[in-house]
Parts: C-alpha cells; structure tokens; sequence
C-alpha cells in the first residue's frame, strides 16, 4: 500500500495482501499458501484482526485496492523488517500536517 500511495520508504520486503478470511491451518487449502522453506516468499497473506477497519477504508490505486494512510501508518508500526522507519516517515510527512503535531 505505501508504494501505491507514493509513501513507500523501506524495500525489499514482501507486502502483506489482506484477506477477509484464511484457510483454517491444517486444511487441504493450506499447503498450497505457504512458500517452500528455501524461497523467500512474494507476499505474505494476513486476516486482518478488525476487517471492517481495514477494508471499509481501502481505496483504488490503479485497480488496485490498498489500505488509506491511517492504516498503511498502524500496519508500517508494527512491521519487523524497518516498520518503525517506515511508520516514523508517514507520520511525519502525511500525518503530522494533518492532526497538527
């Protein structure tokens, strides 16, 4: 999402792709959605914990549907892979102009 919204800072890292619903782990669908533990996988599929947040506030960048600011913000904050640089750069770029901190 922040790559689509012209906010992307870190790269190199798979994007998450939210899904309302994942297969139960065990399920006949579940092998098929994991990577193979020698590859580096090209996106990493999360439920998000509160879906009517997330997908209530999606908007289409180029067809594609990804998360406002707010939320691309609250995800980048808890991303281990540089999220906190990440979410530190939105704030203070979008976020700060606007609650005006």
């Amino acid at each position: 999402a922040a790559d689509e919204l012209n906010i992307g800072h870190v790269s190199g890292v798979p994007p998450y792709v939210y899904v309302r619903k994942l297969p139960q782990v065990g399920s006949p669908d579940w092998p098929e959605l994991m990577a193979s533990p020698s590859e580096r996988p090209d996106l990493i599929l999360r439920q998000p914990p509160f879906p009517q947040s997330t997908f209530r506030g999606a908007i289409d960048r180029n067809g594609l549907m990804v998360t406002d600011v707010i939320q691309t913000w609250l995800d980048a904050m808890h991303h281990p892979a540089r999220g906190a640089e990440q979410a530190a750069l939105i704030y203070e770029k979008f976020l700060s102009p606007i609650v005006g901190s």
